[in-house]
């Protein structure tokens, strides 16, 4: 993880975190649901309306940037791609950056349901397993983030309360902005 004032391009750290290798767990953290609904009568997910969730574009950016290896690249999202993601601390224009990168290990694409996930690497904050995703059910539409995780080195173990709660804030910020994006296509 680095860590610097201001944001900066992300294409050199794409290209250092594509070298790093996935964090295993090293416990068994409980999974962790956040999730937003809202009525939806249709039957099926709208292809053009869920595009924008295999780009990666669920976090607002005060939150988040991120530069995906698809990108590089100028085609779609694929299991095995890079994520060089840049996290504002506090999420505000001026705080302080953190990079780190994830890499994504499987999409689902179904008429119901919508997702990806990715593992975090070496150089993450947190440790695990993230899946984002819309999902059809019961006359709703719902926008979803599973989570399993844990503190990702000895120093965010040091301040693993705070680490964990204010990524567990930036989850339910995806959740806000993923349904958003797509109900209002």
């Amino acid at each position: 993880m680095k860590v610097y004032f201001g944001s900066r391009p992300l294409d050199a750290a794409l290209a250092a975190q594509k070298l790093l290798p996935v964090r295993a767990l090293t416990s068994a953290p409980e999974e962790k649901i956040f999730e937003r609904r809202a009525p939806w009568a249709d039957a099926a997910l709208k292809e053009d309306r869920i595009a924008f969730l295999f780009r990666y574009e669920i976090f607002p950016e005060t939150v988040l940037r991120f530069r995906g290896e698809w990108q590089d690249q100028g085609r779609a999202m694929r299991a095995g791609d890079t994520i060089a993601q840049e996290a504002a601390m506090p999420p505000v224009s001026w705080g302080a950056r953190l990079v780190f990168g994830a890499r994504v290990t499987e999409i689902k694409r179904t008429p119901r349901e919508a997702t990806f996930s990715y593992c975090t690497l070496t150089s993450h904050a947190e440790t695990g397993v993230n899946t984002f995703g819309l999902h059809l059910e019961n006359g709703d539409i719902v926008a979803r983030v599973l989570s399993r995780a844990e503190p990702g080195n000895p120093l965010m173990r040091l301040a693993g309360p705070v680490v964990m709660a204010y990524a567990d804030w930036c989850k339910k910020k995806a959740v806000e902005s993923i349904l958003s994006r797509y109900l209002n296509g």
